[in-house]
């Protein structure tokens, strides 16, 4: 029972994944991550139980990668968001600081 709403878990990722790459273009939806960890962490547990240790070892490996990629994400996440504030903030002190010049006239 556990393999089988592990992997209804990783199909409803993939159609959120679906749903935001129509949106929003080719990036990583959370949500898919998240769900996909979940799913791959019950069928993991499934196989634990059943003795199957390779099947095992294979799903925990999917669920390292993509929690992997999910910290990844969020890292990146907060690097944007504190570069683009900095950025916005030294756009608007050079503003502050320029000076408009005159046109140098042709002798």
């Amino acid at each position: 029972m556990l393999e089988i709403i592990g992997l209804l878990l990783i199909i409803a990722g993939w159609i959120f994944q679906l749903v935001h790459v129509k949106k929003k273009g080719n990036e990583l939806c959370p949500k898919f991550i998240n769900l996909y960890i979940l799913g791959a962490s019950l069928l993991a547990v499934d196989a634990f139980m059943n003795g199957l240790g390779i099947i095992t070892l294979l799903n925990l490996g999917t669920l390292a990668i993509a929690g992997i990629v999910l910290w990844k994400m969020n890292c990146c996440f907060k690097r944007k968001k504190s570069t683009t504030k900095t950025v916005s903030k030294v756009r608007s002190v050079r503003k502050r600081k320029t000076v408009k010049r005159k046109p140098n006239k042709k002798r």
